[in-house]
């Protein structure tokens, strides 16, 4: 474990109140001496083996963990299946109350049929107010769930993994590729509705950036919290093509500097990454993308077909 993910593994020992900050000492200079003495293991083996923890709670603290660490999505069927019932917030709280193991599933189905009917007569109150009136959760429980819950909320993006990504990448043998590949083709005639940045000499850096900055920036609402590119790209499997929106801006503004003569048909095609994920998105949820769809979504199409009418047009021009 990574020296930053065992500080955060201490932080949520802490919050869950499993730890106190002198046992997490004590743990953290005993680690450090058998690393000066050539042994080395994780932080939870000390707090396991001095019995400060035990194998549930870690368990427990790595759920937790890994849901602040990759905004996880749910996976519990009881909260999917209630779904439309729950704010985001609710549902935010619920799985996290879920994975401490404070709540139940059916606990939550029962709350909410409880809820209905005080909605039938006007009484309808918050998730929390029914799971605290019927001693499900006590203050100090909600507060944990709170602080979790906003530790999440607070996490940044992993830049340095992405650094990392783009690096075991290695992109500029890919660029040179690219490059390659890219001399010689023609692109389509695009209409000129877009000549005020076509005439910027950094217009197409400019557009670039804003690309690689939407990445990072929340393109929808899922299961109560926010997702951005970047989550996407962490997720494998198809997720692994979200890459291609920061890798293609990058290209292009690297480009714009060592290859001007094919920054337009990079750029052009750089522009059309975000509207294939939208045409994709499309297929299978239809209108109701629209619903999920957040800020950086929205930022990501815009300066991509910006990207490609400026492209379309600076080729056309040039």
């Amino acid at each position: 474990m990574k020296p930053e993910n065992e500080k955060l593994f201490c932080e949520l020992g802490i919050d869950l109140g499993f730890l106190t900050n002198s046992q997490v000492t004590e743990a953290l200079n005993q680690q450090g001496v058998d690393r000066t003495i050539g042994v080395s293991k994780p932080i939870g083996a000390y707090l396991f083996e001095t019995k400060h923890l035990t194998k549930e709670q870690i368990s427990q603290i790595l759920k937790i963990q890994n849901r602040v660490e990759n905004q996880t999505p749910t996976n519990y069927e009881e909260i999917r299946a209630v779904g439309d019932e729950l704010t985001q917030e609710e549902q935010f709280f619920c799985e996290i109350a879920l994975d401490i193991g404070f709540i139940v599933g059916d606990q939550i189905k029962d709350l909410l049929k409880q809820r209905k009917v005080d909605a039938a007569i006007g009484n309808a109150k918050p998730l929390g107010a029914y799971l605290f009136e019927l001693k499900l959760l006590n203050r100090e429980q909600i507060s944990k769930i709170l602080a979790i819950q906003e530790r999440i909320k607070k996490q940044e993006p992993n830049w340095m993994g992405l650094l990392g990504k783009l690096k075991d990448l290695n992109l500029t043998q890919k660029l040179e590729g690219v490059i390659d590949n890219l001399k010689g083709i023609e692109l389509p005639q695009i209409p000129n509705i877009s000549s005020d940045f076509s005439r910027l000499k950094d217009g197409i850096t400019i557009l670039s950036a804003g690309l690689l900055i939407s990445f990072f920036l929340p393109w929808g609402s899922l299961f109560g919290f926010t997702a951005s590119g970047y989550y996407l790209g962490t997720m494998g499997s198809y997720g692994n093509l979200a890459w291609l929106i920061p890798l293609g801006s990058i290209g292009t503004i690297v480009l714009k500097f060592v290859d001007p003569a094919s920054v337009n048909t990079a750029g052009f095609f750089t522009g059309l990454f975000p509207w294939g994920f939208f045409i994709y998105g499309v297929s299978k949820m239809g209108s109701d993308i629209f619903q999920v769809l957040s800020i950086g979504a929205y930022l990501s199409l815009l300066f991509g077909v910006l990207l490609v009418f400026t492209c379309g047009n600076a080729n056309r021009n040039g």
